[in-house]
């Protein structure tokens, strides 16, 4: 991974709020987190599709598709709480991109 890489992260946190919520956030290349994202009240993380989707509506794509393209981890929050993350690379949509979004929005 590229230090100046904008990566997409899936996360969910049994108590980390709002806690049971998949979360997808933008992940600046400095590290940051973008203050756009997209939640699923769900059992299971967000399809694919869905993970698409959600970041084609914040103006990204991902940069190579597929399930192997999400790297999974998991781990302890600060509380002690399980938590669980995928995270790929994504970029911004190109104008052609951003405009049949826009369209098919509408």
């Amino acid at each position: 991974m590229s230090e100046t890489q904008t990566l997409a992260m899936l996360g969910w946190s049994a108590d980390i709020p709002p806690a049971g919520l998949w979360r997808l956030r933008i992940v600046l290349p400095s590290g940051d987190y973008s203050m756009v994202y997209s939640e699923w009240d769900q059992v299971g993380p967000p399809s694919l599709m869905q993970r698409y989707d959600a970041l084609a509506g914040l103006g990204y794509a991902v940069v190579e598709g597929g399930p192997d393209a999400w790297r999974w981890g998991e781990g302890l929050s600060e509380t002690g709480g399980l938590m669980v993350a995928a995270t790929t690379p994504i970029r911004l949509l190109t104008d052609r991109e951003a405009t049949a979004q826009a369209q098919g929005a509408a």
